[in-house]
């Protein structure tokens, strides 16, 4: 909006002094504060607008992005002691409202597991660690719940008495205690193998990397496809409920749903025939 009233400057100005009851015209310290506010307000703008994306991974940019924002109104030189003012405001937006998403668990998880990123995007080197971590557990109780699955299923395992399973209790106790160790070595091995590997290049598409090293590291495969599926915004929902309402209008009211889902699925795709 800023942005445009100064794109309309001349002809606004000339515009009020040839109307009888037009309101005050701006003065010229009034337009050298939007001269300098716009600069601050852009990065914000471009901030919301990538994460608002729904042809692409958004939910592992959100620390990026927010770094990235803050670093240019950090870096800008406002002239003027409203830009200042703003500058000020924003920065402590930035470290109030923004700077704790490096310790929620999805957006923290889903920079690590994003290979453009890795431990790379964040502020703060211990919410790397506490993120990395959280991933460690996680694949850990993933490949232990997977063995405890394949040996129930193929191991023959005898039946017992009440007695008889308290008096192996401590025995089977110390017997999943091993076992536990066991599956934290591979999956920590597996864990260690991506962070080891060098970052993919920004524009990468992160889902294609795992799609190719599925195979290799197929724990911490699964959670990335766990997490980099979920969207940062509410954007992408509504711009589909959008299409939906412009396909099921007053003309096209007796369309059934299913052929609505057919056609929003269509939609939503055509970017990959291209």
């Amino acid at each position: 909006m800023l942005r445009r009233l100064l794109e309309v400057k001349t002809s606004l100005t000339l515009a009020l002094s040839c109307l009888p009851r037009s309101p005050p015209a701006l003065t010229s310290r009034q337009w050298e504060i939007l001269e300098d506010c716009i600069p601050l307000f852009n990065s914000l703008e471009k901030f919301t607008a990538e994460l608002s994306g729904d042809k692409y991974v958004t939910s592992s940019v959100i620390i990026p992005l927010i770094m990235g924002a803050q670093h240019l109104v950090m870096n800008s030189k406002p002239a003027t002691t409203v830009g200042e003012r703003l500058k000020e405001v924003l920065l402590e937006n930035f470290s109030k409202r923004l700077s704790p998403y490096e310790k929620q668990v999805i957006p923290s998880n889903a920079t690590i597991l994003d290979p453009r990123f890795k431990k790379v995007a964040f502020g703060l080197e211990e919410n790397a660690s506490e993120a990395y971590n959280r991933i460690q557990d996680e694949a850990d109780a993933l490949h232990l719940k997977k063995n405890v699955g394949v040996s129930m299923s193929e191991e023959e395992i005898p039946t017992s008495t009440s007695k008889e399973s308290s008096l192996w209790s401590f025995f089977e106790k110390k017997t999943a205690d091993k076992g536990t160790v066991r599956s934290s070595s591979f999956s920590e091995e597996d864990l260690r193998l991506y962070i080891q590997m060098p970052l993919c290049h920004r524009e990468q598409d992160p889902l294609n990397f795992w799609y190719k090293y599925e195979a290799n590291m197929p724990l911490v495969s699964k959670m990335a496809k766990k997490y980099l599926c979920i969207p940062a915004t509410s954007v992408p929902s509504e711009r589909l409920c959008s299409k939906a309402g412009t396909i099921r209008s007053d003309l096209r009211s007796r369309i059934k749903s299913t052929d609505v889902d057919k056609l929003l699925f269509i939609n939503s795709n055509l970017h990959l025939l291209e």
